[in-house]
């Protein structure tokens, strides 16, 4: 992936920066943060300095390394973003000379070079870095894979994911037949390969006015058009072109292009709509989103977002379509399409089967804002990244609510594609403010996204576009691809707190931002929730087959499975002697439910990597193969680890339903002895389940049988469930690997599944 100018990139060593001196550095509240997470925050305060930004940011994690647990890190500076007056020094961790894909650091430095804050997630990595699978043998595994477009930004990285051990590999980014991915090839020879999506598309609704049919039009200036001969749509110091789609496409692989629009009308290209809105050469869609594509620059320009480096080159081509056919969408994607005006960005506006995509200024302002925020950040790493708490998909959400915000603050109306996909269906209004978390929250980001965009237009109500434009975009650049939803409140918080010092925000205006946030439930919206019997909590139980777009049982059949977006935390009460976790599902029949309920003691639930999604792997007790809308968990003296009321308990949720369910979960202690002792009642399937040594309690579901003779069950015993169950049940699982995905699920992913969709 395209990274920041190479004078931007100096590696620095922290033992080398030792003898930095930084007077008065001030102290760091280095405790863990209270919000459980990758990303941690960490307040600061340093006297001003006068030193250029990148050696007060170089300076400050020298002398805080140790209170910042940076002593097995090493850093290298990556580029200064500009935000609010200040600057954010963005870092990316190394191992062994090796970049940690997604880890990194980032620190701001206010105006008068105080260091305010830094925000990030690095861990030590071990293991040799020394690749045992050639370039050429990586480039081959993904060409198998459905690549068609050859291998871009090839490079060994480390790789954390949901695994607990870091995992060697090859990125190979590739134009595919299931559009822009990134593949992770295991470097150390095992065979194992990651996709994650690399394209970053609007379905969502934008408007100039007008209609598909017969489009509002007004003549401008085209600002920032470079003189040529013959005049093209080239602009930005021959930083963008814009030309017109002529063959292939995403899914094929490749996109071939032309460049000949030219002025029609003197100097000028005063080129009409179309009489058909379905042509596809029509020189008013190219013109359009050159204007659309050059206003939104403007916008970034005032928010201080320096365009100038090579790596920011774009093409954008329009009328774009799918091998000939209409293609009722618009995308980025941080590859390289080849030709003559080859580019590290491409942007391509559909020529859609009911119009012209380019006709509704939005879609091409919100394909814009994800090039800037790949360019400037880079913190989303696409829709499946994972991290040590299961899928992570926050980044790509607050990726499409940001875009959402700034096409809909540019074009001041609040309705996203009121032209094109107003005919699709597919509106998103950020007037609605009805959306919360955790309970709307469901996993697919333009949806989950909405919260985040319907904020920043609330901000624009409350505040003026200004002030809101530079809140949004100060919160985004401290992020990273761990960030949670949670993480975008806290950046929104540093950002107000900081206009508040600079006299632009008064502490009025920052308690109405405050409330705002919580408001939305960004106050409490990380990777794990935490769950009291006055607190239960309402979630959605989304299924994978609406947001991968496949039958639910054609997703049973590959081995997918997918777990709540959220895990779920008790903290037991001094004196308890048992927990009982429940959950119920609000609707839903046997037939369109398969999940199961794991719990762990101390610590989150352990994930394993291997398949497409994330699945559990590490727990102490679990509940598995459930029909039934409703299920619990119980905990007490009976269960092998034994409870404990001195520990945290954490839970999720494994499922494969073929329905989006709102769940309730929620927790009740016990007091007194366990009613159950040895073997318990039994549950569903079979009164004796639970033989003569199970590990139940009352009602409680153990397994025929399988119990040792003196009552108890081995710490690593690790079973599934005979029949659907939604009585209590215990079954240890601690450093147990769940039951493995298919192995060729293992080896290929997703591309098994499209396989068979293309055959079908």
């Amino acid at each position: 992936m395209t990274r920041g100018a190479n004078k931007l990139r100096q590696r620095f060593a922290l033992g080398c920066l030792l003898g930095v001196a930084l007077t008065g550095a001030g102290p760091v509240l280095a405790a863990p943060p209270s919000h459980p997470g990758r990303t941690l925050w960490h307040s600061a305060a340093t006297p001003p300095s006068s030193q250029p930004v990148s050696k007060i940011a170089d300076a400050f994690l020298a002398v805080q390394r140790a209170a910042l647990r940076l002593e097995r890190i090493t850093l290298v500076r990556r580029q200064t973003v500009r935000a609010l007056g200040a600057h954010i020094v963005r870092y990316e961790q190394r191992a062994r000379g090796v970049e940690v894909l997604g880890a990194g650091l980032s620190v701001w430095v206010d105006a008068d070079g105080r260091v305010r804050a830094v925000v990030g997630d690095v861990r030590p990595i071990e293991g040799d870095a020394i690749p045992r699978r050639t370039r050429e043998e990586a480039l081959r595994i993904v060409g198998g894979l459905g690549s068609v477009g050859g291998g871009q930004n090839v490079r060994v990285v480390w790789w954390l994911g949901a695994s607990s051990a870091p995992r060697l590999v090859w990125v190979v980014d590739a134009a595919t037949d299931q559009g822009p991915q990134r593949f992770l090839v295991d470097a150390k020879g095992e065979a194992w390969v990651k996709r994650l999506g690399l394209g970053h598309s609007v379905r969502g609704r934008v408007s100039r006015g007008g209609s598909l049919i017969e489009p509002d039009f007004e003549d401008v200036e085209l600002e920032g058009l470079d003189s040529g001969s013959p005049q093209r749509l080239r602009g930005w110091g021959g930083r963008l072109d814009v030309a017109n789609y002529m063959d292939g496409g995403f899914l094929q692989g490749h996109v071939d292009y032309q460049q000949t629009l030219g002025p029609n009308a003197g100097g000028d290209f005063l080129y009409s709509p179309p009489a058909d809105p379905l042509d596809v050469k029509d020189g008013f869609a190219q013109v359009s989103v050159y204007e659309q594509i050059t206003r939104m620059r403007q916008a970034y320009e005032v928010l201080g977002v320096d365009f100038s480096a090579p790596s920011w080159r774009l093409l954008v081509v329009a009328n774009m379509q799918e091998n000939g056919a209409p293609l009722d969408n618009a995308y980025y994607a941080p590859l390289d399409m080849g030709g003559e005006l080859s580019a590290p960005n491409f942007i391509g506006i559909g020529q859609g089967s009911l119009g012209d995509f380019a006709v509704d200024g939005d879609v091409a302002m919100h394909e814009f804002t994800h090039y800037v925020n790949h360019n400037a950040i880079n913190f989303n790493q696409g829709w499946y990244w994972t991290n040590e708490y299961g899928l992570s998909p926050w980044a790509s959400a607050i990726d499409e609510g940001v875009a959402d915000y700034f096409a809909c603050s540019v074009t001041g109306d609040p309705v996203l594609g009121d032209v094109v996909l107003d005919a699709y269906g597919l509106v998103r209004d950020l007037g609605d403010t009805s959306k919360r978390c955790p309970n709307q929250i469901g996993g697919e980001p333009h949806a989950d996204g909405e919260l985040i965009g319907s904020l920043g237009w609330t901000l624009r109500q409350q505040f003026g576009r200004e002030r809101a434009d530079r809140l949004m975009w100060s919160a985004t650049t401290l992020l990273g691809p761990n960030a949670s939803l949670g993480d975008f409140g806290r950046g929104l918080k540093l950002a107000a707190e900081y206009l508040e010092g600079l006299g632009d925000f008064s502490g009025g205006e920052r308690a109405v931002l405050e409330t705002l946030i919580m408001q939305r439930g960004l106050d409490d919206c990380d990777a794990v929730l935490d769950v009291s019997p006055a607190e239960p909590r309402h979630i959605l139980l989304a299924t994978g087959g609406e947001g991968l777009g496949y039958e639910c049982g054609e997703l049973r059949s590959q081995g997918f499975f997918q777990q709540s977006m959220f895990q779920f935390r008790a903290t037991p009460p001094g004196g308890s002697t048992g927990v009982t976790i429940r959950v119920e599902l609000l609707s839903g029949a046997p037939s369109h439910l398969s999940w199961s309920l794991f719990a762990r003691r101390g610590t989150h639930i352990g994930m394993n990597d291997d398949g497409f999604l994330p699945r559990v792997e590490v727990f102490h007790h679990s509940v598995r193969n459930i029909t039934t809308r409703s299920a619990e968990l119980v905990i007490d003296a009976t269960r092998l680890p034994a409870f404990d009321p001195s520990e945290d308990y954490y839970f999720t949720i494994e499922h494969q339903n073929c329905l989006t369910s709102e769940a309730v979960v929620s927790v009740e202690y016990s007091w007194g002895e366990p009613a159950g002792g040895a073997g318990g009642a039994g549950g569903i399937g079979g009164a004796s389940a639970g033989g003569a040594g199970g590990a139940g309690a009352s009602g409680g579901y153990s397994v025929s049988g399988r119990a040792g003779a003196g009552g108890e069950q081995p710490s690593d015993l690790q079973q599934t469930d005979d029949g659907g169950s939604g009585c209590g049940c215990s079954l240890p699982g601690e450093n147990a690997r769940a039951a493995p995905a298919p192995v060729g699920l293992l080896l290929l992913g997703f591309a098994a599944l499209c396989a068979r969709r293309r055959r079908s």
